[in-house]
């Protein structure tokens, strides 16, 4: 689908003189609103076709990246659905950085890329409810479970297994690489505002289970667990992982 965006450095035209003159204006096209994104002196301002402010640009990009209208930035960056087409190829996704934070968008702002946004509840909840855009959301957990070894069981529990193909590789990986350990932090949180929230106590379960246990993931810190853990939205379940995670950390002890 592409971006459609174009840049004209003329005045927009719909737009009056008295608000046009002495600025700087480019015209910016988007198709997530029928409208017309005008930057005016470093400042967005959206123009609806009957020449009434449309909805604030600034607070839709995620929005507009889900709908495949955007790409990441910084430039050049890809669309959502270029990203999606990385499963399977690890090095990609291991080194490339930008394109976390606008896969899973949350409310605060990414340490990752400057360049992305704070998710907006009015995103969260468009993506919510179109069934196109939730279906990309499962899509890049797929594709980041795949990355970690790890593989979606069932949709309707969470339930997360080894994915018998390439968990082998796929932990050395993830026991020497700590920015990964970010990542889920940042995928689990964002699961929770997309409307994915079961998904994030057996994700977390496992990981527990494969660091304490199986000791196949050791080399994630008991401070990484503890960021995973308060990222879960639900007080009640927050409580109860915690409770597990103090329970198995005490056990280790004696």
């Amino acid at each position: 689908m592409g971006t459609s965006a174009s840049k004209d450095e003329s005045q927009e035209p719909g737009a009056s003189a008295s608000k046009n003159e002495g600025t700087n204006v480019k015209k910016v096209t988007f198709n997530a609103f029928d409208s017309v994104i005008v930057e005016r002196d470093g400042k967005l301002v959206n123009i609806s076709p009957t020449g009434n402010a449309g909805p604030d640009p600034s607070k839709c990009l995620n929005l507009m990246f889900y709908r495949n209208e955007i790409p990441t930035k910084p430039p050049p960056g890809a669309l959502i659905e270029e990203i999606l087409a990385w499963k399977g190829d690890y090095l990609k996704l291991e080194f490339e950085f930008h394109y976390l934070p606008w896969l899973f968008p949350n409310k605060d702002e990414a340490i990752a890329n400057k360049h992305s946004v704070p998710l907006q509840p009015t995103e969260a909840q468009a993506i919510q409810n179109d069934p196109v855009l939730r279906g990309r959301v499962l899509r890049a957990y797929k594709m980041m479970l795949d990355f970690f070894g790890t593989e979606l069981v069932s949709e309707e529990t969470g339930a997360v297994q080894r994915n018998a193909a390439n968990w082998r590789e796929r932990f050395v990986n993830l026991n020497k690489s700590a920015k990964n350990h970010l990542r889920i932090t940042r995928i689990i949180k964002s699961l929770g505002e997309l409307g994915f929230e079961h998904f994030q106590l057996p994700l977390i379960l496992f990981i527990m289970k494969e660091v304490m246990e199986t000791k196949e993931l050791s080399r994630i810190s008991s401070d990484s667990i503890g960021h995973f853990i308060g990222a879960v939205k639900n007080d009640e379940k927050r409580a109860l992982l915690t409770k597990e995670f103090t329970h198995i950390v005490t056990s280790d002890k004696s």
